[in-house]
């Protein structure tokens, strides 16, 4: 009788393997943007007044950023502005396992280039980064 030293199943590492995850979207979204000089600013329906502050003021504040953290930004960033924190929620930028808990408390969102940040009908709230 011949009993083999090691015994593997057809898909052992297959419980190690993190998939992909994926988020309800109630809505469609249909994005479009504008490009400026050193950034992006992605907005959908209802998001183009935002998309304009945002461009406005973003050269200002990736300057002040910068400064806070002694860093400079590498490449172009890419500015994911949504018209509502509940539209945020439904975004699967970024969403791995349990560690995606959402903007909450003034905190932004930065996956690679990206920043993903929400309107909550505050044109102040949106440059306020001192909570960083």
């Amino acid at each position: 009788m011949i009993i083999p030293t090691e015994l593997s199943a057809q898909f052992y590492q297959g419980y190690q393997t993190t998939f992909g995850k994926n988020r309800v979207q109630y809505n469609d979204f249909y994005w479009t943007f504008y490009r400026f000089k050193n950034f992006d600013t992605y907005f959908y329906v209802g998001g183009k007044e935002l998309a304009q502050f945002v461009g406005k003021n973003a050269d200002n504040e990736i300057k002040d950023v910068e400064a806070l953290f002694d860093f400079k930004t590498i490449g172009r960033l890419q500015f994911m502005i949504f018209n509502r924190y509940t539209d945020l929620k439904q975004t699967n930028i970024g969403l791995e396992g349990d560690e995606m808990t959402g903007n909450t408390g003034g905190l932004t969102k930065v996956i690679g280039n990206k920043v993903l940040i929400y309107f909550d009908g505050n044109h102040e709230h949106l440059l306020q980064h001192d909570q960083l």
